[in-house]
């Protein structure tokens, strides 16, 4: 992957894990290393391996601390300085400041790097040393660490942190003794890491013979299996350190140190460190991506689990309470439909009272009949001797006759008392049943939450209006407000019209204006323009000396085209003014015509409205015209027939008033149980 590929993809990775616990430390060591020019050679190995001996063999100088003991604690980053002149230590504190001294020997350095120096080492966050260097320059930087298998916990911690970002090691081991365990994982895991180790065995100068040597190389290649392919060299930090001193080519031959310094400095040549360490931080990257997802898969296959069950509770919970509500709607829309029946058993008990006055009435009469038959009859032989005149039995006809009207009309009378008696009644039953089905919903055994004084709110709404027999004029008062409003809406409707014609006029207006403002810039740039020159007459000469005379050779026209063209500009500028503005006029105006006929078919559709009501009103007056222009009954038994059709109209209209009721009733009832269960699913919580 390239380097600025890579830097691309760990910035986008830090910006979004920067704040987690458990991944944001090791992202921004990334970050930091693939924004860092810096490349480093950790040098590692168990504690008292010699790697401070070999440092001070590589340096050509004994600096660094060589004790038998764990001894380097703060890590010491070695860079490259021209010469031992420039020599120098930078303390670099944990709280951030520095300071910075030369080097005279190597008390200055173990007070600050090592277990047994001063307790300055527990504020230090590193050392550099600046030291002459050959296989070193500014981007590559030598780092002496605490030993690999430290038994202080900062110095192993120390250790990690600094293996995490160098991308190349300098792995030592002891050449008497050969490769442990704990070696054999590490160099694993570096090579696995993409890191470029170079493996060095210490102490051979002990050796006896090179064929020991050979012999611990050949055992290290065989236990490093897949990695046997790394170069092993050998080296005495001892000679090394003495020959350099001694400039002695004897014992620096023997230490085979330039060997080593020969590698690292064809590293650093080569530029292999920056592979080294796009191969470090990318093996890094890689294994981190590998480690979040992991992580985040599991945490996700958690949180699935627990989700999906939690989601199967709240299901079975929801079902519940669907079922609960639904037991509440099965139960309200039962006691509702029982209530259907009503209306005729009121019906059927009224019916019965009038047919039993009818009844009444009819013997009444006919006992006044029978009556008046006997009178006359008792009265026909005083009327034969002329003891009673002609008159007074007429007088009595009469009053019988008015008799028998009165009764009929007090049965009239008594018919219609009875029907407003029985729609009061029934008005009084159906907000009486409205009641006690609000009681039987509240008393109902469930477990359900509902807000039924709510409900009793929304009944109150949904009330059964009152029915009046006697004929009004209800209807029409009904058609007046309807066309009062109508005609408020007409008013409206013609002030939004005329507003849209003064809009036109003012656009209108606003075009005149601009129009005239474009002549006026015309004339302006006219007058500025002047008159049109006329052409330049061109002369030529004939003729010498004395002889010599202007003569006429066409003329000049280039004042003119220059006038004719500036003219053009301006008339073509003129046009396309007015162009433009008569375009902005045309689209205002196409805008306000389509809304002045939007408005214009509205107070059309609106007249066809009104026109429609008037229609209505006069129907609905002719029909209370014929329903009082009924005529009078001949007979008791037509009488009877139309009583018992008003009867039974009078029922039709209050079951249809009734039904109606109880279906709004109904409708507003499942409405709000399910607005109930609703809300009841919204609270539902499952953890």
């Amino acid at each position: 992957m390239k380097k600025n590929e890579l830097r691309s993809e760990i910035d986008e990775l830090f910006g979004e894990y920067k704040e987690d616990l458990f991944f944001g430390d090791e992202i921004e060591v990334l970050s930091n290393r693939i924004h860092s020019l810096e490349s480093s050679i950790a040098v590692i190995g168990q504690f008292s391996v010699g790697k401070s001996a070999l440092l001070n063999a590589l340096l050509g100088e004994e600096i660094l601390s060589t004790r038998r003991i764990e001894s380097t604690k703060i890590l010491t980053r070695i860079r490259n300085c021209s010469s031992r002149e420039e020599a120098k230590v930078i303390l670099t504190y944990l709280e951030g400041d520095s300071r910075t001294f030369p080097i005279e020997d190597i008390d200055d350095l173990e007070r600050y790097t090592t277990f047994q120096g001063d307790e300055i080492t527990n504020q230090l966050a590193t050392v550099d040393l600046y030291w002459p260097v050959s296989f070193l320059n500014e981007e590559l930087v030598l780092i002496d660490t605490p030993g690999a298998n430290s038994l202080t916990k900062s110095a192993f911690e120390t250790t990690r942190t600094q293996l995490k970002k160098s991308s190349a090691i300098l792995y030592l081991f002891n050449g008497q003794k050969g490769l442990e365990a704990t070696d054999h994982e590490l160099l694993e895991e570096f090579i696995s890491d993409g890191k470029q180790v170079f493996l060095v065995g210490t102490h051979i100068d002990r050796m006896n013979k090179a064929e020991e040597w050979n012999e611990v190389v050949r055992d290290v290649q065989s236990n490093l299996k897949d990695i046997s392919a790394l170069d092993i060299i050998g080296v005495s930090s001892t000679l090394g350190l003495q020959g350099k001193i001694e400039s002695n080519e004897v014992l620096i031959n023997a230490s085979n140190i330039m060997s080593l310094e020969a590698i690292l400095s064809d590293y650093m040549t080569s530029g292999n460190y920056h592979q080294a360490d796009l191969r470090s931080i990318e093996s890094d990257y890689m294994k981190l991506l590998m480690e979040i997802k992991k992580v985040e898969e599991e945490q996700s296959d958690k949180d699935r689990e627990v989700e999906e069950e939690r989601m199967r509770r709240r299901d079975r919970l929801i079902a519940i309470t669907e079922l609960d509500y639904a037991d509440v709607d099965k139960y309200g829309k039962m006691l509702l439909r029982r209530r259907e029946g009503s209306v005729r058993e009121m019906g059927s008990s009224l019916e019965e009272n009038v047919l039993r006055e009818g009844k009444g009435v009819l013997n009444e009469v006919t006992s006044l009949y029978a009556a008046l038959s006997q009178q006359l009859n008792s009265k026909m032989q005083a009327l034969a001797y002329g003891l009673i005149d002609v008159e007074s039995l007429k007088h009595e006809y009469i009053n019988h006759l008015n008799h028998v009207e009165k009764i009929y009309m007090e049965w009239g009378k008594t018919i219609e008392e009875s029907g407003y008696q029985f729609v009061e009644a029934f008005e009084t039953e159906v907000k009486c049943a409205d009641k006690a089905f609000l009681h039987a919903m509240r008393t109902m055994e469930t477990d359900v939450d509902i807000k039924w004084d709510h409900f009793d709110s929304i009944l109150m709404s949904i009330s059964f209006e009152p029915l009046r027999l006697d004929l009004d004029l209800t209807d029409f008062d009904v058609y007046e407000s309807q066309i009062d409003k109508e005609e408020s809406k007409r008013i409206k409707l013609r002030k939004k019209l005329s507003t849209i014609d003064r809009e036109q006029k003012k656009i209108a207006e606003t075009l005149d204006e601009k129009v005239a403002e474009v002549e006026n810039n015309k004339k302006s740039v006219l007058s500025n323009l002047g008159e049109r020159p006329k052409p330049k007459t061109q002369y030529r000469e004939t003729g010498f000396l004395f002889w010599k005379k202007s003569v006429p050779d066409g003329y000049d026209y280039s004042r003119v085209n220059l006038w004719d063209e500036r003219y053009r500009e301006m008339t073509d500028k003129y046009e396309k003014d007015l162009e433009r503005i008569n375009e902005v006029n045309r689209n205002l105006s196409m805008k306000n015509e389509m809304k002045r006929t939007h408005t214009l078919k509205a107070i059309d559709e609106l007249e066809e409205e009104i026109h429609s009501r008037r229609q209505g009103f006069l129907s609905a007056l002719y029909s209370i015209i014929n329903d009082q222009s009924k005529i009078v009954l001949e007979t008791h038994n037509e009488r009877l027939s139309d009583v018992r059709q008003e009867l039974e109209r009078l029922l039709n209209i209050q079951e249809e008033r009734h039904h109606a009721h109880l279906q709004m009733v109904e409708d507003k009832f499942a409405e709000f149980v399910n607005d109930s269960k609703q809300m009841a699913i919204k609270k539902i919580r499952v953890l």
